[in-house]
């Protein structure tokens, strides 16, 4: 003891501790890892699912008449958001291409230590960790930086990160998923629940059942049950539409429609053929460009079921565009016509620019009015050659009404049976609008 302190000892030797390897990893782009959406339900704006299921009084409403998903959904869902819309608060994880997906820190081999008698302290060794690019990914920055090529969802399998083009949902498509809008293919292992949309420029596989929802898709959709609209859904489909039954739905198809077991209630719009492959097709109304085929149409008791073949829907909606515009530009015309007399007339024959811009909008809405005309008159040909037929296989029931291009041209009065195949004739040669014959290579 020194004036009551301790004193310091000497140093007689000193050693350095080591600096130990590291095991590398792999860190996600914040936006796209899994780990923090699970840990954070606010990441990404995604709202887990919800527990206690929703009422929804009307769509696109997030009212509800149930107090106990009210309560969930405040707990659930951030308070500074009171407008925020359920439907669109998503839990999937979705790229595009370019993005940086995540960035690989690789395993450090670590720097020796020594010990007070100068002996090396070996600073241990770690297993190389590597992430290699798989599908759809490329690595950068010395194999560092891995980005995608591709639109889709991002995997980590193994050592190989891919990107999916395919949007696989393993669930239905409910809050749990939000509504879906994507680029590429979608395949929903569940439903589509009521008011919830999904849209793509691909194709859609829906292994459950598509309820009251909004269906967009540019290629084909197949729905591995059926199709219960409710009244209120609708599909909107680029290519085929293959499903097992369609209900209470509106829909338009620009390819084929292949129906399994029955058409209910249905508004169809076919830019090709609609096929019915058991059951029957009764109630609401089906247009065809091609041939409506199906084993029983209309009902024993006399619903009201409206076939339209050899109309190209899609063709008759563009007609009825074109002829709307060149009736909006005709309006603007005759609005335009007598202010342009009348400033003429006050000229004096002469012009001023007030006048001249009268002159030039009127001219281009007249040069419209031309191509408009003229397109809206080679789409109405082309209307006129569409060939569809009906075929009925088994019973053709009284209060079918048929209809060519919208105009009512026959209601059966009396059962018919099958096989049959009835054929909208040419108004303008024939006496007859229908004829009936026995289908031949059907």
């Amino acid at each position: 003891m020194l004036n009551g302190h301790a004193s310091e000892l000497p140093v007689i030797a000193e050693g350095t501790a080591p600096e130990l390897a590291e095991t590398g990893y792999f860190q996600w782009n914040e936006k796209y890892d899994p780990e923090k959406l699970k840990e954070n339900p606010h990441h990404q704006n995604h709202v887990p699912a919800l527990k206690t299921p929703l009422k929804i009084r009307e769509a696109g409403s997030n009212k509800t008449h149930d107090p106990a998903a009210k309560e969930q959904i405040k707990k659930q869902a951030p308070d500074k958001h009171p407008h925020l819309n359920f439907y669109e608060i998503s839990s999937l994880i979705i790229v595009t291409q370019g993005d940086h997906l995540g960035t690989l820190h690789p395993t450090t081999t670590g720097k020796p230590g020594q010990d007070v008698f100068g002996n090396s302290i070996d600073p241990g060794k770690k297993k190389e960790f590597i992430i290699m690019p798989g599908d759809n990914v490329e690595a950068r920055n010395d194999g560092h930086d891995f980005y995608a090529l591709s639109n889709g969802m991002p995997k980590l399998k193994g050592n190989v990160l891919s990107v999916d083009p395919t949007l696989n949902i393993e669930s239905d498509v409910d809050f749990s998923t939000g509504n879906i809008h994507y680029s590429g293919d979608i395949t929903i292992k569940g439903d589509i629940k009521d008011i919830f949309v999904v849209k793509t420029d691909g194709n859609i596989t829906v292994e459950g059942t598509v309820e009251a929802a909004q269906i967009e898709c540019g290629g084909s959709l197949t729905v591995k049950r059926g199709i219960l609209g409710k009244e209120k859904g609708s599909i909107s489909v680029g290519g085929n539409l293959t499903a097992k039954y369609l209900s209470n739905v509106k829909a338009w198809v620009k390819g084929d429609v292949v129906i399994h077991s029955e058409i209910v209630n249905t508004e169809l719009y076919c830019a090709g053929n609609v096929t019915l492959e058991i059951g029957a097709l009764h109630g609401g109304k089906v247009t065809a460009a091609g041939t409506i085929t199906a084993p029983e149409i209309g009902s024993a008791v006399g619903v009201r079921t409206i076939l339209q073949p050899a109309t190209d829907p899609f063709l008759e909606r563009q007609i009825q565009v074109l002829k709307n515009d060149i009736a909006k530009m005709t309006g603007q015309i005759n609005k335009r016509m007598p202010a342009a007399q009348a400033l003429l007339a006050q000229l004096g024959g002469k012009t001023n620019d007030k006048l001249k811009g009268l002159a030039d909008e009127i001219k281009t809405c007249k040069e419209k009015i031309k191509q408009s005309a003229q397109v809206a008159q080679q789409m109405e040909r082309d209307l006129k050659n569409c060939t569809g037929t009906v075929i009925v296989h088994k019973t053709l029931h009284t209060g079918v009404v048929l209809v060519h291009q919208g105009q009512p041209i026959a209601t059966i009065k009396n059962e018919m049976i099958g096989p049959l195949e009835i054929v909208v004739n040419p108004q303008d040669n024939q006496s007859e609008p229908l004829s009936f014959r026995v289908p031949t290579g059907k």
